[in-house]
This record gives C-alpha cells, sequence and structure tokens, in this order.
C-alpha cells in the first residue's frame, strides 16, 4: 500500500472523523466510559514529512 500524503488539515479533518466515529461507536455500550475510552484508545497513523 503506498503511504498517504497529508496536509495539517488533511489530519484534522481525518482525526475529527476518526475521533466522532468512534463516540458514535464506543457511546450505546459504554456511555459512562466514553470520555475516558476517547482519551485513553491510542490510534497509530504514520506520518511522512514530504518537506524534507
Amino acid at each position: 500500500m503506498d503511504p498517504l500524503y497529508l496536509t495539517p488539515e488533511d489530519m484534522t479533518e481525518l482525526f475529527d472523523k476518526v475521533l466522532s466515529n468512534l463516540r458514535i461507536e464506543i457511546r450505546p455500550h459504554y456511555e459512562n466510559w466514553c470520555k475516558t475510552i476517547q482519551y485513553k484508545d491510542v490510534i497509530e497513523i504514520e506520518v511522512y514529512d514530504t518537506q524534507t
């Protein structure tokens, strides 16, 4: 799979989408734990600096 090149704006949009999807998915089962899970789950994304 080829690396995905993203601008900072793309990253912000991507994370907004990922986090909103996580919240939607988590909420029905873990309403009380939603905030904890949201901040403690780790999402790994490799970021390449194309400027160097």
